[in-house]
């Protein structure tokens, strides 16, 4: 399992990435963290490309710089995920009904992570299946959805020879939204799997919406 990272701030990636990764990593993982080159599109697709050559590649994953994977069973819920060989795409948090790049305003089905914030001090907040401390909502599961959360992404061998990023969408948003769609049109899957990840990220969720 090669774990890939697009670096533009090293102490963000330090604080957060790094150690997760760590955290999660097998003895035979594959750590790439590199200085961001452009786009995230482009930065995703030259992992993608160098994640090809491996021929005894089980998944990439791909960890945003500020992404803190805090679950130490992560590659085996992982490679559990990926046993289907339909599956293309696992994520930590998804939805159905999805109609835009803002994927959260479908029906969020899944959601394990928690949002790490420094602004007023510093903060946190769970998401709707970050803990199993109460009854979860009806509608909580994990399984098929039409798109996940990129922030932390798995995908398949299969994704990793067939599928690209579409540089021409843009710099930053809607990456994962539009190759989760290329996923679901060659009839792959779009799953969520129960693995936690701490979110560090600010208040400002989105600087241009």
């Amino acid at each position: 399992i090669l774990f890939g990272t697009a670096v533009t701030d090293l102490e963000t990636y330090d604080r957060c990435a790094a150690p997760g990764i760590r955290l999660a990593a097998e003895p035979d993982s594959e750590v790439v963290a590199h200085q961001s080159a452009g786009s995230l599109f482009r930065n995703y697709n030259l992992l993608l490309d160098q994640a090809a050559a491996r021929e005894d590649l089980e998944a990439l994953v791909l960890v945003h710089q500020d992404a803190e994977i805090v679950d130490p069973d992560f590659c085996a819920k992982i490679r559990q995920a990926l046993s289907d060989p339909e599956v293309a795409i696992v994520g930590c948090a998804g939805a159905v009904g999805v109609r835009g790049i803002a994927w959260w305003e479908g029906a969020v089905t899944w959601a394990s992570f928690s949002h790490r914030y420094r602004e007023l001090g510093g903060g946190e907040f769970p998401s709707l299946s970050w803990t199993d401390a109460e009854e979860p909502p009806s509608f909580t599961r994990t399984g098929e959805v039409d798109s996940v959360d990129g922030f932390v992404m798995a995908v398949s061998p299969w994704a990793v020879e067939n599928l690209r990023f579409d540089e021409s969408l843009g710099k930053l948003h809607g990456y994962d939204f539009d190759f989760c769609l290329q996923a679901r049109a060659a009839g792959k899957k779009v799953v969520t799997a129960d693995f936690r990840v701490v979110h560090h990220h600010s208040l400002e969720l989105i600087s241009d919406s």
